[in-house]
């Protein structure tokens, strides 16, 4: 390796290793007030989407409330229809055992 070729590579290297400690040591150019403004407008975002998730989850309960009154509605409804049918079959079968007994004290 030629004096030349030797000297501008370590010119190189020197100007690499420099520019690289400019790259690395440069003050952050960033404005405060820009990175203040979007942390805050983060943090608005994360509060809106989490009352709206927790108004969904609310909503979402109060349908299932509502579903299940209307499960529990219907099962009573049910329940009142079976006894009233009771009564009804009571009522006939009373009837019967009435006609039975005066057609047992006619004969006797």
């Amino acid at each position: 390796m030629s004096f030349l070729s030797r000297t501008r590579s370590r010119s190189l290297a020197r100007k690499w290793k420099n520019m690289h400690k400019v790259i690395w040591n440069k003050p952050c150019q960033i404005p405060w007030r820009l990175v203040l403004c979007i942390v805050l407008i983060l943090v608005l975002l994360a509060a809106i989407i989490l009352t709206a998730y927790r108004e969904h989850l609310d909503n979402e309960s109060r349908y299932m409330d509502e579903q299940l009154h209307i499960e529990e509605t219907a099962q009573m409804i049910e329940i009142a229809d079976r006894l009233e049918q009771r009564l009804e079959n009571e009522k006939i079968f009373v009837k019967h055992l009435s006609k039975l007994s005066d057609q047992i004290l006619v004969k006797k």
